[in-house]
């Protein structure tokens, strides 16, 4: 299969991920215990993080492509990809575009190593092939806020979406999940 046609696979997959009753949702819409005060702490803090910059807006995303990846195992891992939504991510591990990370603290992790890499490399000058996204100078997310910014995160999910398993793909791969 083509990029290309992974690449509309995956957009198809995520335009099923709606969740429109999610605690955040509700809170939103005027109920103020929908969210705890912990998930409340840990959206303040992800909007001061700079996570707003690429996931903002309803969806949690901007919808546009940005390089990311400093850690990827080749020259295939080094290319911009499209932002994903945070909704439901209870539902969609395993995690970034490349699925290595199993959970959502491993992301967290590696977006503290990412931020300081970029940051380093874009102060001081470097240039990388491709660029970094120039948004990860903007991102400040430190490990002591990590829990706060996860149970914000779980404040995205809805317990209502529907998680039932197509029985095929337009692809015609196997499908797999539970």
């Amino acid at each position: 299969m083509t990029a290309e046609k992974v690449a509309k696979v995956i957009a198809a997959f995520e335009r099923t991920l709606v969740a429109g009753d999610t605690p955040f949702d509700r809170f939103m819409r005027g109920d103020k215990s929908a969210m705890t005060v912990q998930q409340q702490k840990g959206m303040k803090t992800y909007e001061k993080a700079g996570c707003v910059h690429c996931h903002g807006g309803p969806m949690f995303s901007d919808f546009k492509l940005h390089f990311i990846d400093v850690t990827g195992t080749g020259r295939d891992d080094r290319q911009p990809m499209r932002t994903p939504t945070l909704r439901n991510l209870r539902y969609t591990a395993p995690y970034l575009h490349h699925g290595r990370k199993r959970t959502l603290q491993e992301v967290m992790v590696f977006y503290e190593k990412l931020m300081d890499a970029a940051a380093e490399v874009i102060d001081g000058g470097a240039e990388t092939d491709p660029p970094f996204d120039p948004l990860l100078k903007h991102l400040h997310l430190e490990a002591e806020d990590f829990e706060d910014v996860l149970a914000f995160l779980d404040a995205l999910n809805d317990e209502g979406w529907d998680k039932s398993v197509t029985k095929s793909v337009p692809s015609g791969l196997k499908v797999g999940g539970e």
